[in-house]
C-alpha cells in the first residue's frame, strides 16, 4: 500500500511539473446546442448539430502560431528567441438551458461529453507538444552565413 502511495505522489509531482516543461497553449471553446428527453433522440440532435455535418461529435482547429527574433553574428544570423504556440478552437457540444433530461439520459450524456472534450483536449495537449519540439529545434538552427537584418 505504501509503495502505491509513493508510486501515485510521484506521478502527481510529475504531473503538476509538467505545464513548466510545456509550449505555451491557447484555447477557445466554442459550442453547439443538445438536448433530448431519450438517448436516440439525443444522438439524433447531436448529429444535426455537430460539426462537419454530424460526422464527428468534437472538433478541434489547431494552429501553431510561430514567434522568433533573430540576431546578428559576425558569422550570420542566429534565432535568439523562439516562441511557438498551439492555438486551439475546440468545438463541443452543450447542453440547452431548460431541457431536463430523464436521468439515464443524463448520466449518459454527462459520459459522452466527458469522452468528446477528453479526447479534443488530447489533441491540444500533442500540439503544445509539438510546439515545444518546434520551439527547440528552431533554436537549435545552425546559420547558413546569411543575415537578413
Amino acid at each position: 500500500m505504501r509503495k502505491a502511495v509513493r508510486i501515485l505522489a510521484v506521478i502527481i509531482g510529475l504531473l503538476t511539473a509538467m505545464p513548466a516543461l510545456a509550449a505555451e497553449r491557447q484555447v477557445n471553446e466554442r459550442y453547439y446546442p443538445v438536448h433530448g428527453q431519450t438517448v436516440a433522440e439525443l444522438n439524433a440532435v447531436i448529429r444535426a448539430n455537430a460539426p462537419r455535418g454530424g460526422l464527428s461529435r468534437g472538433m478541434g482547429i489547431i494552429d501553431l502560431d510561430r514567434r522568433y527574433r533573430l540576431e546578428a553574428h559576425p558569422r550570420g544570423c542566429r534565432i535568439a528567441e523562439a516562441t511557438v504556440t498551439a492555438k486551439a478552437t475546440l468545438i463541443l457540444p452543450k447542453w440547452r438551458a431548460g431541457s431536463d433530461p430523464a436521468p439515464g439520459v443524463a448520466r449518459h450524456w454527462r459520459g459522452l461529453e466527458r469522452r468528446i472534450r477528453s479526447h479534443e483536449y488530447g489533441h491540444v495537449a500533442i500540439a503544445a507538444r509539438y510546439a515545444r519540439i518546434m520551439e527547440t529545434r528552431l533554436l537549435a538552427l545552425r546559420n547558413d552565413g546569411r543575415c537578413w537584418l
